[in-house]
C-alpha cells in the first residue's frame, strides 16, 4: 500500500473539527434558550471552525457572496449563546486575560551558532518580542475601549511659510480645509 499523497493528508487535516464542546455538553448548554434549527447548526458548525462565513454556507441555503454578510449579522444576533459556549468551552474571561498577559510578555529566542576548535556551538538569547507585545498591547487597548482604527490624515503643504511652528494641527487643519476648497 502506497503512503497517503500531500493532497490526502491535506484534506484529512483539514476535515478535523476544532470540536470545542462534545455535543452532549452543547445541547445541555442551550437548553432554554429559544434557537430555530439553522441557528442551532449554524452554533456548532461556528464553535468547530470559528468562521462565521463558514457557518453560514453550512447552515443556510445562501449564495457564497452572502455568506460573510449573514455571518456576521449572526454573530450579532447570537451574541450570548456564543458567550455562554465559549464560557463552557473554558474561553472565559480570565483565559482571555491570559493569553493577553502572555502575549504582553513575549519572547523569542534567538540562536547564535558558531564554530570553535571544529565544532559547532549553539547559543540561545531570549530576547523581548516587542512587533508580538505591540500586537497584544493594541488588542487589550482596543478590547478595553482606548483604541480607535486608525485614520489616515492626508494633507498637502501649501506654503511652508505659513507654518508657524506652534500648532500642528492648527496648521493641519488649515491645510485640509484649503485642499477641500480646492485650492
Amino acid at each position: 500500500m502506497s503512503p497517503p499523497t500531500a493532497t490526502a493528508k491535506a484534506k484529512s487535516t483539514n476535515d478535523k473539527k476544532l470540536a470545542l464542546i462534545p455535543a452532549d455538553v452543547f445541547s445541555v448548554a442551550l437548553k432554554g434558550i429559544k434557537l430555530t434549527p439553522k441557528q442551532r447548526k449554524w452554533l456548532r458548525v461556528y464553535m468547530e471552525t470559528l468562521n462565521a462565513a463558514e457557518a453560514t454556507r453550512q447552515s443556510y441555503n445562501c449564495k457564497p457572496e452572502s455568506a460573510w454578510s449573514m455571518g456576521c449579522e449572526n454573530i450579532i444576533k447570537l451574541k450570548l449563546p456564543i458567550a455562554l459556549l465559549m464560557d463552557v468551552a473554558g474561553i472565559d474571561d480570565g483565559a482571555i486575560l491570559q493569553v493577553v498577559r502572555d502575549g504582553l510578555g513575549a519572547e523569542k529566542a534567538i540562536v547564535a551558532s558558531r564554530r570553535e576548535n571544529g565544532e559547532w556551538i549553539h547559543e540561545v538569547e531570549q530576547h523581548t518580542d516587542h512587533p508580538t507585545r505591540h500586537r497584544f498591547a493594541e488588542l487589550a487597548l482596543k478590547v478595553k475601549g482606548h483604541l480607535k482604527e486608525r485614520v489616515e490624515l492626508e494633507a498637502v503643504i501649501h506654503d511652508p511659510g505659513d507654518y508657524d511652528g506652534k500648532d500642528p494641527l492648527a496648521y493641519i487643519e488649515t491645510c485640509l480645509n484649503r485642499k477641500q476648497k480646492g485650492g
